[in-house]
């Protein structure tokens, strides 16, 4: 299933990067250190005020669990802690998430959508199965991480949310 997972993010990873070029961007892959900090790509754009640059994580399509047949564009899985209980991408460093869904990627600005998920999510309390981590924490048997699922609607919504078709 790990195969198959990191299969799944490599080929999310290339659907943005080829989306990101279309949009004008300048695309840089990021170096092995910095894919330790939840960051796959610095995007560049020439702005009228000058040049800027972002740290953008990707994500890609998730399932409610692992071994489901059907991905679950309506919610989003959030990590407080990684499996080994550090910090999890909510924390890191990137500029933006973005998250794949089945007709688009949603870019979130990472420091609002986590402000924004300690106020909506229940991390103080966990539930048992994954089916129930609807703005609670789940952590999964034998791993320490903290995870919970969001609606991706509420995502869209966050003042500095863009969506991006494919």
């Amino acid at each position: 299933m790990f195969e198959q997972s990191m299969k799944e993010g490599q080929e999310s990873e290339l659907k943005f990067s080829q989306l990101a070029k279309l949009r004008g961007f300048l695309v840089e892959p990021a170096t092995g250190m910095e894919q330790f900090d939840h960051i796959d790509f610095h995007l560049t754009s020439e702005e009228e005020d000058g040049t800027m640059t972002a740290m953008i994580d990707v994500k890609a399509r998730k399932r409610i669990n692992r071994n489901d047949d059907e991905f679950d564009d309506e919610w989003l899985w959030i990590e407080f802690k990684n499996v080994r209980g550090k910090q999890g991408w909510i924390y890191g460093v990137a500029d933006f998430i973005a998250f794949e869904i089945k007709d688009s990627f949603i870019l979130s600005y990472r420091k609002e959508l986590c402000d924004w998920c300690l106020d909506h999510v229940d991390i103080k309390n966990t539930v048992k199965n994954a089916q129930e981590a609807e703005y609670v924490a789940y952590s999964r048997k034998g791993k320490q991480d903290l995870i919970a699922r969001i609606l991706t609607e509420d995502v869209i919504k966050l003042p500095h949310s863009q969506v991006w078709k494919k």
